[in-house]
């Protein structure tokens, strides 16, 4: 300390240029990570699946995903159609690949109906042939209405083809209710040819390949925005209704880590901030705030530095190192600098009173700094890596700090940041309360606390851990919101499937057959599925059922109907409606009809009220037949189908579904809604019993959360005894029990009020129980030592008990900052830190001291 003093400047200049170094480094080199696969040991079984996966089907991972939603199918298809088709003319896309869509799909469509389904489409468009025929001449709602009451007049109670008349008659409905609200969702005329409902959902999804390779985060980000500039421009000729989100992996972890570490740089700065403030506040000097928010600054150039050598890239976790530094380091400045106060206090010069200070603290403070750092390595043994990098950083920075704290901050106050002057202090009153009631109920207080932690025994086995990952993220976030919005979907609109790569198309077979037995799965797709079988009797049928369309779009009379003249046959339509219904067989139809009856009597009633009925009737042609041409045609093209094998497959699934060695992906999809985590256990579990090299996002956060809970155990195990280690290795070894007994009460009772609070563990804030069994540690540590130099003294009337609050409040104050973020798993941590350190506090002011009362001997 003292050859610190004489040459304070080369300290100073000695420390700061290794600050800026530090920081220069870091700014070149340090990135950040965003693969959450990397957050968990490579030699995980899991992890080797995944990354197999994804070096032979790099695309699968690399892709965006964009999720169309409107208020039809239909219309959902028809946007996703035009976006596909004005993204691939962009320089930055690559490929888009629309599952089930696109030219292929729309010309082949009919040869994945059954032989079955394709009869009834004949039988169907001979119904229909005159509807269509004259739909075709005369693409006005009137000749429609006209034909439909001619062709209902002829039916009787039970009539021909009924559920053809029940789709007819349902989309009738839905066309009176829309265009009755102002709406425009147009019927589906291919799904009441073929009498199939292809699916009630009203969404669709590309996938975007981009150029690059994402690389770098930023190029993520331009491709984003390139979509969302070509999907406004769709969106708006879709309508209002319709609504265009990006997703998908590349999307999840740009917004993840622009939005962490927007969040982190103000976390860190209001962490600052208030650090400033507390020093203040217990310092009473602004030259020692400075000199403990320069110590501070220093201290966090080094650990950047030293992130920057040791690791070289940082995660969505160890992102948060500067918030916690800063949190944690300020204690070291506020412990010496009330230690320094009160050498001033007592008469002594500066140089005497910091050498006292150290003299009397540093012992503490070196401990604390271990015992800290312990609480931090106790993860980078573990294969959380996520963590362990965070544990290595931000312990090695506590090392720093303790460095800095008896070499760069005395040098400080040597060159002439001392306090202006000494202001005399006053008793807190929070600790002289604290006091008395320890000295007069410190028994109470025992048992007290002997029954609430019997009450955290108790609740403790109900903590909980929450692999989603999905749900940390800040809800906010379009990414996140899409990506939650899929989630909903069961069976194969379901993002959570599992993949396995079979050797060849026959072993993709049988991994099939052995996994489609299991009660968790509801359907599997190999490439063999994506090729119709029977397709030379499928085509026979398909080229009878084209001479139903043979008629020239442009032959026959064309009808014409004028605005009245449409209002009277619907005002029929109406009444024939609402007359048959009552009588109609079967139950469907007749619940149909009525529903129909209902829908056209309240249209007519707008009609015939409004100003401008002509809008609502061209509103209602609009649904239902606005685009029965483009159908038409798409039908015709559709019955010219030709036959074909999986080598012309579109390129875009051949890429998806088969590898470059002839490997073939299996997706399995689960039957029951992920959600529930026992399902989704069940649909993990089920599988990867069968086929042990499954992966994919259900098997990866599983197993990752497993891994995480794992860490977990063995980082506190690993705390515990090395902390007690070393107590015992410095000659604390009676004062072990009252250091650690308190703790545990802590731990117990933070566990339990975690519980009580309904907060979930997740990946982010699993760290907080090993970091708080560290951080704790350090203020009882810091108690018992002053106790050792004074059993009779009230701990609570000390300036260590005031540094002790002060320390805890200015800490829970820069945590309480990540409580403030908008990612979900960086304010759980945020709101845990603040939890664990109330529970701490209270250890160490109420019940640590109540501990020591009853052991102080008898006054004589």
């Amino acid at each position: 300390m003292a050859a610190v003093w004489r040459r304070p400047r080369a300290v100073v200049l000695a420390c700061s240029a290794i600050a800026l170094l530090g920081v220069v480094h870091a700014g070149l080199t340090l990135r950040v990570q965003s693969d959450n696969v990397r957050l968990v040991a490579e030699g995980l079984p899991f992890r080797q699946a995944f990354e197999e996966l994804a070096e032979h089907l790099p695309v699968l991972n690399r892709s965006l995903i964009v999720l169309v939603e409107s208020d039809s199918p239909l219309t959902a298809r028809d946007t996703a159609d035009q976006l596909a088709l004005a993204l691939r003319d962009e320089s930055s896309v690559r490929d888009v690949y629309q599952p089930g869509g696109g030219l292929f799909f729309r010309r082949n469509a009919l040869l994945y109906l059954d032989v079955d389904e394709i009869d009834d489409l004949i039988d169907r468009l001979a119904r229909l042939q005159p509807a269509l025929a004259q739909v075709d001449r005369s693409p006005e709602i009137g000749p429609l209405v006209d034909w439909a009451r001619d062709a209902l007049a002829l039916q009787g109670v039970v009539p021909e083809a009924p559920d053809l008349w029940i789709d007819l008659l349902d989309r009738l409905a839905e066309a009176a209710r829309s265009a009755s609200e102002g709406r425009i969702v147009a019927a589906d005329w291919s799904e009441i040819v073929s009498g199939t409902r292809q699916g009630e959902t009203t969404r669709a999804v590309l996938f975007v390949e981009p150029r690059s390779e994402y690389r770098q985060l930023a190029e993520a980000g331009d491709t984003m925005r390139t979509i969302r500039r070509v999907a406004a421009e769709v969106a708006a000729d879709a309508g209002a209704s319709t609504t265009i989100r990006i997703t998908g992996y590349p999307a999840l972890a740009y917004e993840e880590v622009q939005g962490l570490l927007s969040d982190t740089a103000l976390a860190g700065l209001a962490s600052l901030v208030l650090a400033a403030c507390f020093l203040r506040l217990s310092l009473r000097s602004w030259r020692l705030v400075a000199a403990g928010s320069l110590t501070l600054l220093v201290g966090l150039g080094w650990t950047a530095g030293f992130a920057s050598l040791a690791i070289g890239s940082l995660n969505i976790i160890s992102v948060l190192f500067a918030v916690l530094f800063i949190g944690l380091g300020v204690d070291f400045a506020i412990h010496l600098g009330i230690r320094y106060l009160d050498g001033i206090e007592a008469g002594l010069e500066p140089e005497h009173a910091m050498c006292a200070a150290v003299e009397r603290a540093g012992g503490a403070l070196a401990l604390c700094a271990a015992t800290t750092a312990i609480g931090f390595y106790s993860f980078v043994p573990t294969d959380y890596k996520g963590v362990a990098e965070l544990g290595l950083i931000a312990g090695t920075g506590m090392l720093i700090i303790f460095f800095l704290s008896v070499s760069f901050h005395p040098a400080l106050l040597a060159l002439g940041l001392r306090p202006e002057r000494v202001v005399p202090r006053s008793p807190n009153p929070v600790l002289g309360l604290l006091s008395r009631l320890v000295a007069r109920r410190s028994g109470w207080i025992c048992g007290a606390a002997l029954l609430a932690m019997g009450g955290g025994l108790f609740a403790f086995p109900a903590l909980r851990f929450d692999a989603n990952v999905i749900k940390m993220r800040d809800p906010g976030a379009e990414s996140v919101q899409a990506f939650e919005a899929l989630l909903s979907e069961r069976g194969i609109g379901s993002p959570w499937y599992i993949d396995v790569l079979a050797v060849d198309a026959q072993a993709a077979e049988d991994v099939a057959q052995r996994v489609e037995g299991l009660d968790s799965v509801d359907q599997v797709v190999t490439l063999r599925d994506w090729v119709p079988d029977a397709q030379e009797e499928k085509l026979a049928l398909l080229e009878d059922a084209a001479l139903l369309l043979e008629t020239p779009s442009a032959s026959g009379e064309r009808v014409v109907f004028d605005l009245q003249a449409t209002h009277r046959i619907l005002v029929a339509l109406q009444a024939l409606i609402a007359e048959r219904a009552p009588h109609f067989q079967p139950e469907a139809l007749r619940s149909a009809a009525l529903s129909a009856a209902r829908a056209l009597e309240r249209f007519l009633a707008r009609v015939e009220a409004s100003e401008d009925p002509e809008a609502l009737i061209a509103g209602l042609e609009v649904n239902l037949i606005g685009r029965l041409p483009s159908r038409l045609a798409a039908l015709r093209d559709a019955l010219e189908a030709e036959r074909f094998g999986v080598e012309e497959l579109p390129a875009g699934l051949l890429e998806r579904m088969r590898t470059r060695d002839g490997r073939i992906r299996v997706q399995i999809y689960p039957a029951e809604d992920l959600n529930d985590p026992a399902a989704w256990e069940r649909f993990a579990d089920g599988v990867r019993s069968v086929e042990p090299r499954a992966t994919g996002l259900a098997i990866n956060l599983l197993e990752f959360g497993r891994v995480t809970m794992d860490s977990l155990r063995q980082a506190f195990v690993t705390a515990l005894i090395a902390i007690t280690g070393l107590l015992w290795l410095v000659g604390h070894r009676r004062e072990i029990p009252f250091v650690m007994l308190p703790l545990v009460w802590a731990g117990i009772i933070a566990g339990g009020a975690v519980v009580l609070a309904g907060i979930e563990l997740n990946f982010a804030n699993v760290v907080v129980l090993p970091l708080l069994f560290g951080i704790g540690v350090d203020s009882t540590i810091h108690l018992v030592s002053r106790w050792r130099e004074d059993s009779r003294v009230e701990l609570g009337t000390t300036s260590t008990a005031r540094a002790v609050l002060y320390s805890a409040l200015t800490t829970a104050a820069s945590f309480g900052t990540l409580a403030l973020s908008a990612h979900r798993g960086v304010a759980s941590l945020g709101l845990l830190l603040l939890l664990g350190l109330a529970c701490t506090l209270l250890a160490s002011l109420v019940v640590l001291p109540a501990i020591l009362t009853l052991r102080r001997p008898a006054s004589p």
